[in-house]
């Protein structure tokens, strides 16, 4: 099988704006221009596909790096072309193949690492490497997410492997625009490393590990650990009562107001 497949291009139709002018028209992407670029990273999960889209105002062609075969499908083409490639498994550092799991005592597991509380391990659930203590093969990536499979008494097992580890991804480049030089005002071009750039810091985390549920509901999972954040007053916001999260979101049901006033939802945090 192909580990490397372009599975279309379209050449720009309405993508330039009318306005542009004829030279504008005229550019093409190459080496040493500055380039906008869009890019839709797709991927499938157990029962749903992801798009997770990225875009790059201005990225110095010359400096970057870009995968060879989407190089090859948007090198001298104008703005508003696309070229789809798709990646099979173990051909980007993102989907390498899955590495072993790591299996550690729980005094390994650092709870008071972030420093707001304790933090306990939960089935499916993504933390940050530093929590980590004493775990010689992770030197050199403590930065890197780690993702809990699986826990139990005597300690627990971790998936150091990227989100997207082992699936097939395919990316779709859009050039946005194409320029000899930035804007005005608009300070240096990008350098880009596409290859890091793109699957970094979500990609592949909405996905459950091998189809299992994660553990969302522990702990109190909507609970404030530090009730006096000062989030809100830094931004110049009040701070609503429980009650007016219920009446804001229609709720009249008293039960949902005690679960507010004690819970204060996730999703309002700010």
């Amino acid at each position: 099988m192909t580990k490397v497949q372009q599975i279309a291009t379209r050449a720009p139709a309405s993508a330039v704006a009318p306005e542009a002018d004829t030279a504008a028209r005229a550019s093409r992407m190459r080496s040493g221009t500055v380039t906008a670029l869009r890019l839709d990273l797709r991927w499938q999960s157990d029962a749903v596909q992801h798009c997770d889209s990225l875009f790059l105002p201005q990225v110095d062609l010359a400096r970057s790096t870009l995968p060879r075969p989407i190089m090859a499908a948007v090198m001298d083409k104008p703005a508003g072309h696309r070229a789809t490639c798709r990646f099979e498994p173990g051909v980007l550092p993102a989907n390498q193949h899955p590495a072993e799991l790591l299996t550690l005592q729980p005094n390994q597991f650092n709870k008071h690492c972030l420093g707001r509380g304790s933090v306990e391990p939960r089935r499916g659930r993504f933390y940050p490497g530093d929590i980590l203590v004493d775990v010689p093969s992770r030197r050199g990536s403590q930065g890197a997410p780690v993702r809990v499979t699986e826990v139990s008494a005597g300690g627990l097992r971790l998936d150091p492997s990227h989100p997207l580890a082992g699936k097939a991804l395919e990316v779709t480049t859009t050039v946005v625009s194409v320029a000899d030089a930035p804007p005005a005002g608009a300070g240096s071009a990008r350098v880009a490393d596409l290859l890091a750039v793109l699957p970094a810091n979500g990609p592949g985390m909405q996905g459950r590990w091998r189809g299992r549920p994660t553990d969302f509901f522990a702990d109190e999972p909507f609970l404030r650990l530090d009730d006096n954040d000062p989030a809100w007053s830094l931004r110049g916001l009040p701070r609503p009562a429980a009650d007016q999260y219920a009446a804001r979101l229609g709720h009249a049901d008293p039960v949902y107001a005690v679960w507010a006033r004690r819970a204060k939802p996730v999703w309002l945090r700010l």
